[in-house]
C-alpha cells in the first residue's frame, strides 16, 4: 500500500511539472495569435500545437490554442 502511495504522488509531481501537458492547469481562453514572419527555414514541433504549411501570398504564422499554451510559445524570426 505504501508503494502504491509513493507511486500516485510521483505521479502527480510529474504530471504538475510538465509544461505542456499539466491536468491542474487549464489551457486557457481559445485565442488565435498571428505573427508576421520573412519565411520558414525550421520549424520545431514539441506536440503542442498541429502545424499546417499553407502556402500563399503573405508569410505568416497562426497559433491557435489555449491561451496558456500560446503565451508559453517560443517564436523565433530571423531576419
Amino acid at each position: 500500500m505504501r508503494n502504491l502511495s509513493l507511486l500516485i504522488i510521483l505521479a502527480t509531481y510529474c504530471l504538475s511539472s510538465c509544461s505542456s501537458f499539466n491536468p491542474f492547469e487549464s489551457e486557457g481562453e481559445y485565442i488565435e495569435k498571428r505573427i508576421d514572419i520573412n519565411g520558414v527555414s525550421e520549424i520545431e514541433n514539441l506536440n503542442t500545437f498541429q502545424i499546417q504549411i499553407i502556402q500563399d501570398g503573405e508569410e505568416f504564422i497562426v497559433l491557435k490554442g489555449g491561451e496558456n499554451l500560446v503565451s508559453k510559445t517560443n517564436i523565433k524570426v530571423a531576419d
